[in-house]
């Protein structure tokens, strides 16, 4: 009688120990987040490059000027463009050709009015955060590369 109760008594504290064991390795595990936010333009533009985008300066003239800086990466199907314009002025679009062919306006969430919008804005924000860089950061970047080309 008295051996089963050692017995039990190990297998409990076993037991009681490889469940702590697992919850203190659980808290630990950190999920590693990119975090650039602290990153300047000239940085930002580093960072991109490095990890596949190109950067373009494309001028169009018409009847008016159209100035294009678009940031792009052909294997993910990422487009974003700053398109600036002598009528319209300033805009910022994203699109993420595995989604849809609509772009999104990146400076306001309430400006994508139809639902393929809203999906490629919501992709915008999840690029963002997958990069691990803030709005104004990318636009920053742009303009950057805009002064310097």
């Amino acid at each position: 009688m008295l051996k089963k109760w050692w017995f039990w008594t190990i297998i409990g504290l076993s037991i009681i120990i490889v469940i702590l064991l697992f919850v203190i390795l659980i808290n630990n595990i950190e999920i590693t987040k990119k975090d650039n936010t602290d990153l300047i333009p000239f940085e930002v533009i580093e960072y991109l490059e490095d990890a596949g985008y190109q950067f373009e300066v494309q001028d169009y003239e018409h009847m008016y000027t159209t100035h294009y800086i678009i940031l792009r990466n052909d294997d993910e199907g990422i487009w974003i463009q700053k398109i600036d314009d002598e009528l319209v002025g300033t805009m910022l679009n994203f699109n993420n050709k595995q989604i849809n062919d609509e772009f999104a306006d990146m400076t306001s969430k309430s400006a994508n009015e139809t639902k393929e919008e809203r999906q490629q804005y919501r992709a915008y924000i999840n690029w963002l955060d997958d990069m691990g860089l803030t709005k104004m950061q990318l636009v920053r970047a742009l303009d950057f590369y805009d002064s310097i080309n």
